[in-house]
């Protein structure tokens, strides 16, 4: 537990584990440790807000404090895609693959485990091993099709592409969202020589705040 606390306070400079989340050398199960290890993630995300850097450090550490118990719940499915987020959030991208691999395993009609599996698929650039489920994904919760739409423009199934981010496009609320979903599928369409409908779509973005230079990244891994 000291060491724990000297992790916390050494190197992230926040309170200590046990002022965040309470102790988590006493998880009665393994929804109980799920509850410290999101209520601690949020705590997280919330006190670095924009600072990249700061979140970086703590998500390492935290994924450090949680490995050994996040064994333990390896069958748990919502610890598996909190812990994947985790790991994304500390760059350990191939140790959120098996984190996400066992969420899919623990509920494999679980859309958003689904779509989480794939996505860190297509952040180690395996595309192909990505979009069956992201398609699974986006097949139970439509408002997924975004991950689909990019994964499909990066894998150059641009036909596909332009179906997903249509999908994605017509059935979004989030402006932002449905602005890259309209880029990427302008993307698509330049790909496929059709310049007329890129550049309405490339025009359209813009106008909604989107140029394309902003790195879009599945926000909703992150910070949920």
């Amino acid at each position: 537990m000291k060491i724990i606390a000297f992790i916390f306070t050494t190197f992230l400079l926040i309170p200590t584990q046990s002022s965040l989340a309470g102790d988590s050398s006493q998880f009665k199960n393994c929804d109980d440790f799920y509850s410290f290890a999101s209520d601690s993630y949020q705590k997280f995300i919330e006190v670095s807000g924009d600072d990249y850097d700061a979140r970086l450090k703590r998500m390492k550490a935290l994924r450090l404090i949680l490995i050994e118990e996040a064994y333990r719940c390896s069958g748990h499915g919502e610890s598996m895609k909190l812990m994947a987020r985790i790991n994304i959030n500390a760059f350990n991208n191939k140790t959120a693959l098996e984190y996400a691999k066992a969420a899919v395993a623990a509920s494999p009609d679980d859309a958003e485990a689904n779509n989480i599996l794939g996505t860190i698929y297509s952040l180690l650039g395996g595309y192909e091993f990505g979009i069956p489920y992201l398609e699974k994904a986006a097949s139970l919760d439509p408002s997924l099709t975004r991950d689909l739409c990019s994964n499909y423009e990066m894998a150059g199934q641009y036909q596909n592409a332009i179906k997903a981010c249509t999908n994605s496009i017509e059935n979004e609320d989030n402006e932002m969202i449905k602005a890259s979903s309209i880029y990427v599928r302008g993307r698509a369409y330049k790909a496929l020589n059709i310049t007329d409908k890129a550049e309405d779509d490339f025009s359209r973005a813009k106008q909604l705040g989107y140029d394309g230079e902003q790195f879009y990244a599945p926000e909703h891994l992150g910070t949920e």
